[in-house]
């Protein structure tokens, strides 16, 4: 089946699912359809059907899974909203802002992180430095063990230090994101040989 028709048939079933009220499951295809129309490249088609999934997210009530299906949703809209209207455009900022909220309500995790990561973006996209830094700064503090959390926030900060005209420390933030990823395939490396040694 084409792509695009995929897409046709999510959108459909979500109408279908809201006319039955059933607003979980139309936002599962909406999130769906919007992933489908991704991969062809229609973005402003992805950005609708999450924001129409969003809009339909306040017919649930307000629990933790709610919250998280928000924070999934925003950080995907927020994400798609780059290639269409630009880095620093308000209305990534304004999809950003409740994310980063709804992420230190969940408690952290690397959900957080991602949306720390779209803002400090947004706050490059926008020539605020120090904001992109502060962003930075919490993605650094909240990733803990994490490497891929690590990873994120160490290449947040380089990439930040780069625009404010600070390549030494750029670097140093850069190789230790490196070293993250480096990390991360050396335990995948070193666990999928020990389960080929088992065999």
């Amino acid at each position: 089946m084409p792509a695009h028709r995929a897409t046709q048939i999510a959108v459909q079933l979500a109408h279908h699912y809201d006319q039955a009220g059933l607003a979980a499951k139309a936002i599962e295809q909406l999130h769906l359809a919007a992933e489908q129309a991704m991969r062809l490249g229609a973005y402003r088609v992805a950005v609708a059907n999450l924001k129409r999934g969003l809009a339909l997210l306040e017919s649930l009530p307000e629990t933790p899974e709610r919250a998280q299906r928000e924070l999934r949703l925003r950080i995907a809209i927020a994400g798609l909203l780059a290639p269409v209207y630009g880095v620093g455009d308000a209305a990534r900022a304004d999809t950003a802002a409740p994310a980063v909220a709804l992420g230190r309500q969940a408690g952290g995790g690397l959900q957080a992180i991602y949306a720390l990561f779209l803002q400090a973006g947004v706050r490059r996209g926008q020539s605020n430095i120090a904001q992109a830094v502060e962003a930075g700064r919490q993605m650094l503090a909240q990733a803990g063990e994490n490497r891929q959390a690590a990873m994120l926030a160490y290449f947040t900060q380089g990439v930040t230090k780069l625009f404010a005209g600070q390549p030494a420390s750029c670097r140093a933030d850069l190789e230790m994101a490196l070293s993250r990823i480096a990390a991360e395939e050396d335990d995948s490396w070193g666990s999928s040989s020990a389960s080929t040694r088992r065999r």
